[in-house]
């Protein structure tokens, strides 16, 4: 079954709901704070967002994939990558597909390298990005504020798209 990327939709709320529900997903991803939230208010946010993007396999929500300006000017060549999948799809190969996917794109568009920032306990993820080409750079502490029962620091890892074939 093919797994595509598209923006989210009003529609979608309850299968996103239901996905930021399982712990083993929201929390590595940073959401469990926004399990908090009014389902249909958190949607919306999503809907409006144009870097956010629905992973949809079989007319169903099972991932999400955000592509963000790391910068203040739009015209900056670096982006970040965020992205979360539903349990049963770990271990399929699909992350890895729609990040290269993301990676061509980005990379025809000008942009020159990717970055993504993993809470250090996220071992899968990291060895995802490892995997793909992503190099370790730094650790960041976060603020009280934003650590909502998660770790503390998170990792940024960097991945260069000009020697990319």
């Amino acid at each position: 079954m093919k797994v595509t990327r598209r923006r989210f939709e009003l529609t979608d709320a309850d299968a996103y709901w239901a996905l930021i529900q399982d712990p083993e997903v929201a929390g590595p991803a940073g959401l469990s704070h926004s399990r908090q939230e009014d389902p249909k208010q958190l949607m919306y946010r999503l809907y409006q967002d144009p870097q956010e993007f629905a992973l949809v396999r079989d007319d169903q929500v099972i991932g999400q994939l955000g592509i963000y300006q790391r910068e203040v000017d739009p015209t900056a060549t670096s982006r970040e990558v965020g992205f979360l999948l539903a349990r049963p799809y770990w271990g399929q190969g699909i992350m890895t597909a729609q990040l290269e996917q993301v990676f061509d794109e980005l990379k025809s568009s000008g942009i020159t390298s990717v970055w993504a920032g993993v809470f250090l306990d996220n071992t899968r993820s990291i060895h995802l990005l490892e995997r793909l080409g992503f190099q370790y750079q730094t650790t960041v502490s976060l603020p009280a504020g934003l650590q909502a029962g998660q770790p503390q620091a998170l990792g940024y890892y960097q991945k260069d798209l000009r020697n990319e074939n």
